[in-house]
């Protein structure tokens, strides 16, 4: 069998580029929670994490597609609610990342997922539209702490959310899609132990009609490459996803693949080309 030389390294160079990205490896100790959706049936979700933290889906919501196997429709009145052993308190440091889709974005004060204590805002929580501002922003609701985020999200459509809470630096980080959309230093966190955890519950705020999947809790302040990966569908416990490569990477490989296309086939013409020299 002959290889192409240009192919061969148009190859090498796309294989070097996913391994040097790669996948940003997870501690499965630094998951307090996670939650796929992909048991299709039933009021219970399971909880990857070794801390027993099985959600109890409330009204019997339905399962759907999802970004990767199913999801749960937590339409209004159906959530989800589990415990919270393991999970960051006080001041600790803490992600939570998502996939959520919604017929429409644009509410207020609308509770996405988080724990803590609502009636005294001493929470951690994903939110939509801080402050009644129906925008369709994400934001971060915190003790003392609001933290809105930037971009209007597309209505209808699959979005990654996230947020990690650095406590060396009490920084708040809120990322859309894998990339940073917030980023500020907030007064010290403290959410107190004992709470539930909710996703879509109303609790003070409204609960919001749409559909959630990967759900995910650290108690590490994770870093960008390690919110892609968990975007990519690579949690500890669950199934390998894909590698979390960055835009750029991911813009790159078709200019690449292209390139070493054209290569071969102007080698090819000419070959042939002095094939046909040669009968002639």
């Amino acid at each position: 069998m002959r290889f192409s030389m240009p192919l061969t390294i148009a190859s090498f160079l796309l294989i070097a580029l996913v391994a040097r990205q790669g996948f940003a490896q997870l501690d499965p100790s630094d998951v307090a929670g996670a939650w796929l959706f992909d048991e299709g049936s039933g009021n219970v979700a399971m909880d990857l994490s070794d801390n027993g933290n099985h959600g109890t889906l409330v009204s019997d919501p339905a399962y759907v597609p999802g970004v990767r196997g199913t999801a749960v429709n937590l339409d209004g009145p159906a959530s989800m609610r589990s415990a919270t052993n393991g999970f960051p308190i006080g001041s600790d440091d803490r992600t939570l990342a998502f996939w959520v889709k919604a017929p429409s974005y644009k509410f207020g004060d609308t509770w996405l997922a988080g724990w803590g204590a609502p009636d005294t805002a001493m929470v951690s929580a994903m939110v939509l539209g801080l402050n009644r501002n129906a925008g369709g922003v994400l934001g971060f609701w915190g003790w003392a702490a609001d933290v809105p985020s930037t971009t209007v999200l597309p209505d209808g459509e699959w979005v990654h959310a996230a947020f990690t809470y650095d406590s060396s630096s009490s920084e708040i980080t809120i990322y859309l899609n894998g990339d940073v959309d917030a980023q500020t230093t907030i007064p010290t966190l403290n959410t107190p132990a004992g709470t539930d955890f909710n996703v879509a519950k109303g609790i003070i705020f409204a609960p919001l009609n749409a559909v959630f999947d990967e759900v995910v809790v650290l108690t590490t302040a994770a870093s960008q490459a390690e919110v892609r990966s968990l975007m990519a569908g690579n949690i500890p416990g669950g199934p390998v996803g894909v590698p979390a490569l960055p835009h750029w990477a991911l813009i790159a490989m078709p200019t690449l693949l292209a390139l070493a296309g054209a290569l071969v086939l102007g080698r090819r013409l000419k070959l042939s080309s002095r094939s046909q020299g040669s009968a002639a």
